[in-house]
């Protein structure tokens, strides 16, 4: 047991370049989370693997990260859904992109070939790619993870929007606050995070209160999804992180 805390010890370590880079730089490296969905009665984990990193000529540090979510009902199928962190060693802020117009499409396209099947349908390739030929999407929905941000402090809103198939559908993130530092501990370990709220509008209507830890080396630790009485509707914890394959 303590040869295997001192080797997750030296994993986040590696994994972190400089202490207010709130992503992982090791590419192989797999998040484990456990994920629970009050209202849709879900409680399961899914894996998130840091796929490639990326280092411009101004320093910016750039990952990319798959996620990989089972199927309610039907564990042998995964839904696949990308997003990205960037470090900028300007002003040390670190931008978490938690969707672009390119990685809605790609949720997208899995969303419709999963539908099929579990409609007892076979949708192909070509007949996806046709469906999303005319989506519109623009926008982006972002997270600036800004280490000496004092508390209380707004950050900018960020909204995401799609029209297809004559309808048109938007997140939007709004009310974003720094909320300080905090210590996190989850079976991964414990982490010193920086907290985050902000308040994300849904296409269907009502919205998500958000409240995120990131950790420095690790990026995304605990994520509490409420309404707006408070009560929690979803949860994301991060149970373990795995060394890349040698």
């Amino acid at each position: 047991m303590k040869k295997f805390a001192m080797l997750i010890v030296a994993l986040v370590a590696a994994c972190s370049v400089a202490s207010a880079q709130y992503l992982c730089t090791t590419p192989g490296t797999v998040l484990t989370y456990r994920e629970t969905n009050a209202k849709e009665k879900i409680d399961q984990t899914f894996k998130a693997t840091i796929i490639d990193v990326t280092t411009a000529e101004d320093g910016t540090v750039s990952a990319r990260v798959e996620e990989k979510h089972p199927v309610p009902g039907n564990r042998l199928s995964e839904l696949t859904s990308y997003m990205g962190y960037s470090f900028n060693p300007a002003d040390t802020v670190t931008t978490v992109t938690l969707m672009t117009p390119d990685d809605f499409k790609i949720s997208l396209a899995e969303s419709i070939r999963e539908m099929g099947v579990q409609a007892g349908q076979s949708i192909s390739d070509s007949q996806i790619a046709e469906i999303l030929d005319g989506a519109k999407i623009s926008g982006h929905l972002t997270v600036p993870l800004a280490p000496n941000a004092a508390v209380d402090t707004k950050f900018a809103n960020s909204t995401l929007r799609c029209s297809m198939m004559g309808q048109m559908m938007s997140f939007r993130m709004t009310k974003g606050l720094y909320k300080g530092f905090e210590t996190i501990e989850t079976e991964a370990g414990k982490f010193d995070c920086i907290k985050i709220t902000y308040v994300l509008s849904l296409p269907e209507g009502g919205a998500q209160y958000t409240t995120q830890w990131y950790a420095p080396g690790v990026g995304l630790i605990r994520d509490i999804d409420c309404n707006k009485k408070g009560e929690i509707q979803q949860e994301q914890v991060l149970t373990a992180i795995t060394a890349p394959a040698e």
